[in-house]
C-alpha cells in the first residue's frame, strides 16, 4: 500500500496539484483517513489505471541530478533518465 500527499501525487501522475485537488472534489480520487491517496483504494485504482494512457503510476523509479533524488512516473521519462530504486 502506497500513500502519497497531494503533491507527491501530481508530480507522478503528471498533473497538477489542483487538477488533483479538483479530481478528489469530484470524487475521481479519495484521500484516506490521514489525509492520503492510497494506491490501493479501490477508486484511487480505476484512476490510476486511465492515466498515462493506461499504464498507469510507477513510482519505483527516481529520476537523480546534481544530487536531487525525486520519484517520477517512468512511462513519461527515456530510460536514461531513470535508476530504480532496491
Amino acid at each position: 500500500m502506497a500513500e502519497y500527499t497531494t503533491k507527491e501525487f501530481a508530480k507522478l501522475s503528471n498533473e497538477s496539484e489542483s487538477t488533483i485537488r479538483k479530481h478528489i472534489e469530484r470524487n475521481k480520487l479519495q484521500r484516506n483517513q490521514r489525509g492520503y491517496i492510497d494506491t490501493e483504494d479501490t477508486i484511487n485504482k480505476i484512476y490510476i489505471n486511465t492515466i498515462a494512457n493506461g499504464l498507469g503510476i510507477t513510482p519505483r523509479f527516481v529520476k537523480i541530478e546534481e544530487n536531487k533524488v525525486e520519484l517520477i512516473n517512468i512511462n513519461l521519462y527515456p530510460p536514461e533518465d531513470v535508476k530504480h530504486l532496491k
